[in-house]
């Protein structure tokens, strides 16, 4: 449209004209899909992060776990569960 210096095109149904389109309408028509567009970019990056984060955080507690042996002894009100690890018979 630009490059033929039009700013308007008619919209028609059969031979009837419904309605007028305008390189306005377009450019903002535009501009709302790219700030959706880019809103759900947004949306799929920061999930991505917390589940870095998350994902993170899981092997550092259990990188945690690992360190302290094989038994890890954790008060529990008064009582003491030992959790042995994975593969290991008591």
């Amino acid at each position: 449209m630009r490059k033929s210096g039009v700013r308007r095109m008619p919209i028609v149904e059969g031979e009837a004209l419904v309605g007028l389109v305008t390189l306005d309408d377009l450019v903002v028509h535009l501009g709302r899909e790219l700030n959706e567009l880019g809103s759900t970019a947004r949306l799929a990056v920061d999930e991505s992060r917390k589940r870095g984060r998350r994902e993170r955080r899981r092997r550092d507690i259990e990188e945690g776990i690992a360190a302290q042996g094989p038994h890890l002894a954790i008060p529990a009100s008064r009582a003491v569960i030992e959790l042995a690890h994975e593969g290991e018979s008591e």
